[in-house]
């Protein structure tokens, strides 16, 4: 996806990759660890499926809390899309419940947090060494 940015004119210092995560807020948490804090907050594109776009919102949102305004941009319907899209509130369910007690926009909290989950819940992440 970064190429065709580029082809397509985006620099490439504007594209964000995070390829550690295996779930959604964990990609939301180490986004806005590796590159979101040091920034001012300025609109940021989402870019995922149909399907995907609404629980992506919400837990972007809950990871960087208001000041940061999201743009949607969705991408080609999936041929899934609907089976899929029936696991969305149930997940954005377990994001909210992650994430208790840890106010939007706490970068650092939602991190660790996210870090010392990850293996509860995601089979093929490594397990905690402690």
């Amino acid at each position: 996806m970064a190429a065709r940015l580029v082809e397509r004119g985006v620099e490439r210092s504007r594209i964000f990759l995070e390829d550690e995560s295996r779930d959604t807020v964990t990609n939301a948490a180490f986004v806005a660890e590796r590159y979101l804090t040091a920034m001012k907050p300025r609109p940021l594109v989402i870019v995922t499926s149909p399907f995907h776009m609404a629980r992506s919102l919400a837990t972007f949102a809950l990871v960087l809390g208001p000041s940061w305004p999201l743009e949607p941009h969705r991408s080609a319907s999936g041929s899934k899309e609907a089976e899929h899209a029936a696991t969305e509130t149930l997940y954005l369910e377990r994001t909210r419940a992650l994430l208790a007690g840890i106010a939007p926009g706490d970068v650092k909290r939602i991190a660790e947090r996210v870090r010392a989950t990850l293996h509860e819940r995601v089979r093929d992440a490594p397990r905690s060494s402690s």
